[in-house]
C-alpha cells in the first residue's frame, strides 16, 4: 500500500487561507454587534407644574461649590389621585423623611419653624431608633451620603447651622417628592456659606401651611471691641456711678465671744461593741505577731547550734583521719 504525499503549499495558498480565516472573525463579529441592544440613556426628569414655582434667587457657582439656587413650591397643589404610601417599603426616600419629621414618637429630628429645612438633633439617637427601621443601615454617615444624593443642601452658618433643605421639600406637603431628581452618586461639594438662601425671609414673603409663625431669629450679640472697653474704663466713676460697684460689709467678730479650749470638757470615747471587737482584733493580731517574732528568734539560735556543732563534728573527723594515715 503506497501512501501520496502532499503536496507542499505555495506562498499563494497561504495567504488565501489567511484572507478566508480574516473574513470569517469579521463576519462574527458583525453578527455579535448585530445582536446587541444599545443600552438606554437616563433621560433627566421634566415635569409640567400646575403653578410655576416663583424664582427667589439663581446662582451660578463656581465649579465644584454648592448650588444654593432656591424656588418656591409651596403654592403647588397636590394632585386630586395622590396618596401618600402607608408602606415604607412602597415609599421614595424623601417620603420616608417626610413620615419620620411627622412622627412625634422621634424627638432625635424636627422640623425647623419655617419649616423649609429639617435637623438631626441627636445622631446617635437617630442611628438606633430611625436608620435601620427606614433606610436598612445603622449609620449616620450612611445617611448624609444619601441626602447628599438626593440634592439635600447642608446649611453651614446662621441659625439653621447644621441643618439640610430643599426646596421641593416642604412641611406637610408630600406631594412635592415627585419633583425631587433621582438619587446619584453625587461627589462632595465645597460648601458656598455666602449665598445660602435666607429660608426665615423666604417663610415671611411667601408663608404656607405647613410652617408655624415665623419671628426672625434673635441677632448675635457680639463682645465690645477693645477702643470701646478702654473709652468706658477712662471714664470717671462720677460719670459712670452704675458702673462702681458698692463697697463690701466687713463684719467684726469678736474674740470674747469664743470659748477657750481648757474651758471644753474632755473627751471621752464609749466603749461601743464595734470599739471592743475592734481592740480585740487588733490585740490578737499583735500577739500572734509577737509569737512568730519569737519563734523566729528560737528557729535562729537552733540553727546557729546546730551549725556549731556539725562544725566540731566536721574538724574532729578531719583530726582523726590524719592521725591514723
Amino acid at each position: 500500500m503506497c501512501l501520496q504525499q502532499a503536496s507542499p503549499l505555495t506562498p499563494e495558498d497561504i495567504a488565501v487561507s489567511a484572507l478566508t480565516d480574516m473574513t470569517s472573525i469579521k463576519t462574527e463579529t458583525s453578527s455579535k454587534a448585530a445582536e446587541k441592544v444599545p443600552k438606554a440613556r437616563k433621560t433627566k426628569k421634566r415635569f409640567s407644574f400646575p403653578v410655576q414655582p416663583t424664582v427667589i434667587q439663581s446662582i451660578t457657582p463656581l465649579r465644584g461649590q454648592v448650588d444654593h439656587s432656591y424656588r418656591d413650591f409651596s403654592k403647588i397643589p397636590a394632585e386630586t389621585d395622590y396618596v401618600m404610601p402607608s408602606k415604607i417599603e412602597d415609599m421614595s426616600f424623601a417620603e420616608k423623611l417626610q413620615d419620620i419629621l411627622s412622627r412625634e414618637e422621634f424627638k432625635c429630628i424636627t422640623w425647623l419653624p419655617h419649616g423649609r429645612a429639617f435637623k438631626v438633633i441627636v445622631p446617635l439617637a437617630f442611628e438606633r431608633q430611625v436608620c435601620e427601621e427606614y433606610f436598612g443601615h445603622k449609620r449616620y454617615s450612611s445617611f448624609l451620603r444619601q441626602l447628599n444624593n438626593h440634592g439635600f443642601k447642608h446649611v453651614t452658618k446662621g441659625p439653621d447651622r447644621n441643618s439640610y433643605y430643599h426646596e421641593c421639600f416642604l412641611r406637610n406637603m408630600p406631594h412635592l417628592c415627585k419633583y425631587m431628581p433621582d438619587s446619584k452618586d453625587a461627589r462632595r461639594q465645597i460648601p458656598d456659606p455666602e449665598n445660602e438662601p435666607d429660608l426665615y425671609e423666604i417663610s415671611k414673603r411667601f408663608p404656607f401651611a405647613g410652617a408655624a409663625e415665623v419671628k426672625s431669629p434673635p441677632p448675635k450679640t457680639t463682645p465690645p471691641s477693645a477702643s470701646a472697653s478702654s473709652h468706658l474704663s477712662s471714664r470717671t466713676a462720677s460719670e459712670l456711678p452704675w458702673m462702681v460697684p458698692p463697697p463690701a460689709k466687713r463684719v467684726a467678730v469678736g474674740t470674747a465671744s469664743l470659748p477657750s479650749l481648757a474651758a471644753l470638757p474632755p473627751v471621752v470615747p464609749t466603749a461601743t461593741p464595734h470599739l471592743v471587737q475592734l481592740a480585740q482584733t487588733l490585740r490578737r493580731d499583735e500577739l500572734i505577731r509577737k509569737a512568730a517574732l519569737v519563734a523566729s528568734l528560737e528557729n535562729r539560735q537552733a540553727l546557729q547550734q546546730f551549725t556549731a556543732t556539725n562544725q566540731a563534728n566536721v574538724l574532729s573527723d578531719l583530726i582523726l583521719r590524719n592521725m591514723f594515715r
